[in-house]
């Protein structure tokens, strides 16, 4: 299985960084399409997915909407879910995870979210993991 980041989020539209989609390519090469933020249509054409292809197969890509999910993940067992959204909608899409049957979450959203304490959730703070980065870069010049 691989994850592609289409898009990780961004507060406002920006042509070289998408709003939170997600493609997903299963071991058979069938790809299904989450997320599909603004900004995502571009993205898509980068990764060279027809955004009119939607729910339709081109070649081995199946592109599917993220109303498949709880289908996805029974059929595929996946047990492990990604929240790229903004702020506002990652409870809703940790809500649609969870009774999906994942049972883990990543959250790159930058908020806290409310799940049953049978559910794992690791939060990644990109603007952290940015300026950790961005002190050892200068410690590292500095020599």
């Amino acid at each position: 299985m691989k994850i592609t980041m289409l898009g990780t989020g961004a507060a406002l539209p920006d042509p070289d960084r998408g709003q939170s989609a997600i493609l997903l390519t299963l071991d058979d090469d069938t790809h299904y399409l989450f997320d599909c933020g603004e900004g995502a249509t571009r993205q898509m054409v980068r990764a060279n997915v027809d955004p009119a292809k939607v729910g339709t197969k081109v070649g081995d890509l199946v592109v599917q909407h993220q109303d498949d999910l709880s289908k996805l993940v029974r059929e595929h067992d996946v047990v492990i879910g990604i929240i790229t959204t903004p702020p506002t909608a990652a409870q809703e899409a940790a809500e649609h995870l969870i009774e999906a049957g994942v049972r883990s979450i990543l959250n790159f959203a930058p908020t806290v979210l409310d799940v049953p304490p049978e559910i794992l959730v690791r939060e990644v703070d990109v603007a952290v993991e940015l300026q950790i980065l961005a002190f050892h870069e200068e410690r590292r010049a500095a020599g």
